[in-house]
């Protein structure tokens, strides 16, 4: 299954995560480097000839959802506190809606120079793309410093009304798919909000999935006597039937992989 990314335009592949796959988001603690070694697995370009890294940094967020919607389904609910009564709640919203709210818009007379600069009027900018990040993250020393960076990488010395046009011609051409999202709270029904990062979001749901492996790979090695290259190799639904079978009926005789 492929499909195309909201800001380059570019197709992945879309695949299902192997054994191998989960043992990486099972024993990763996390952050940028897994998300992006996350989706070079389960969202490789179809031209083999780009890179990720190639790519703009908001595309990668909208592989993760492309992911996660094939892999667990369309709805996300997303739990919210009430800033009035401190009630908790759920937040529902499908990924074709939040994919759709945050796509790209960019203005009339946009052009694309061949350097990758985008120019508009005296404005000029480039798109910050997942190479570009990842040089920024190595030397900043705050969140905030790092925005500065890939601002000060995307606008160049831009200062004053030119850099604020041009930040928000960024923002049409590739917005970010981190955002504010609202619902209304089942106590007190005051409107309640949150901030939500699809990444984190997603990447935290990968890995509840991948979880299990380390359980489901013990029980058929001692069932099996498989190894655990042999059981990663294994597709993982039929691994994980397997391993309700093993469960459900107790030992069985030793079967060479």
């Amino acid at each position: 299954m492929t499909v195309r990314l909201p800001v380059s335009a570019e197709q992945v592949t879309l695949r299902e995560p192997g054994g191998r796959d989960e043992l990486l988001l099972a024993a990763g603690s996390g952050g940028f480097a897994l998300r992006l070694e996350a989706v070079r697995r389960l969202a490789p370009p179809l031209d083999p000839a780009i890179d990720w890294d190639q790519l703009p940094l908001a595309d990668l967020d909208a592989a993760l959802l492309a992911v996660r919607r094939r892999l667990i389904g369309e709805r996300l609910m997303a739990e919210v506190r009430c800033a009035g009564c401190g009630t908790l709640g759920d937040v529902g919203f499908t990924v074709s809606d939040y994919l759709a709210a945050h796509a790209p818009n960019p203005p009339r007379g946009l052009e694309r120079d061949d350097q990758g600069w985008y120019v508009l009027g005296q404005t000029r900018l480039r798109i910050p793309t997942v190479a570009a990040y990842r040089a920024a993250a190595q030397t900043a020393r705050s969140m905030a410093d790092l925005a500065a960076r890939l601002e000060d990488h995307c606008i160049g010395g831009l200062t004053g009304a030119d850099r604020r046009r041009a930040l928000r011609t960024l923002e049409r051409v590739a917005p970010l798919l981190g955002g504010e999202i609202a619902g209304q709270c089942p106590a007190c029904e005051a409107p309640v909000y949150a901030w939500f990062e699809p990444g984190d979001f997603v990447l935290s749901e990968l890995r509840q999935r991948a979880a299990g492996l380390y359980e489901e790979v013990h029980l058929l090695a001692s069932v099996y006597h498989w190894s655990e290259q042999a059981i990663l190799a294994l597709p993982a639904s039929r691994r994980s039937r397997y391993a309700q079978l093993s469960a459900a009926r107790g030992a069985a005789p030793g079967i060479a992989a």
